[in-house]
């Protein structure tokens, strides 16, 4: 059987046994697409780590052709997660294929946490209106909180 009619049977799955939402199977289909136009339409035991290799280099190196940017390492993963599940799935429905444990995602890279400054805190602290019972309650917990 081949990728493409396996993968619209994973979106069927995923809406019909697994009631996931319509944007997680917009977004499955989105990432499915991608890997599918990468590796064509293959039987599924063809997918090996060399193929999952290739499609993390050309992720890497692929171009939103709206932004005009590379694709983040966090996009990158879902990606990946998302033919991770496709994997898991077959795998469930006895179809040969590489075996999802073999799926790694990338080490995101953390954005730093941010701070307010000083103006900004006391900004904050002196938003709520203190003339009422919320107000006071709302500066009581910034103030915790700060």
């Amino acid at each position: 059987m081949l990728l493409s009619k396996l993968i619209t049977d994973f979106l069927e799955y995923l809406e019909l046994k697994r009631n996931a939402s319509q944007l997680t199977i917009r977004n499955y289909d989105h990432y499915l697409k991608r890997f599918l136009e990468f590796a064509k339409d293959i039987d599924p035991k063809d997918i090996d780590l060399n193929l999952i290799r290739k499609y993390r280099r050309y992720l890497s190196r692929y171009t939103d052709p709206k932004t005009g940017k590379i694709l983040k390492t966090v996009t990158r993963n879902y990606f990946m997660i998302a033919l991770r599940a496709f994997l898991r799935y077959l795998a469930r429905i006895d179809i040969p294929s590489l075996s999802y444990k073999r799926v790694e995602l990338e080490e995101a890279e953390r954005s730093p946490a941010k701070v307010l400054d000083n103006n900004q805190l006391e900004s904050l602290l002196n938003a709520p209106d203190t003339a009422k019972k919320e107000g006071l309650r709302d500066k009581a917990i910034l103030e915790t909180l700060g």
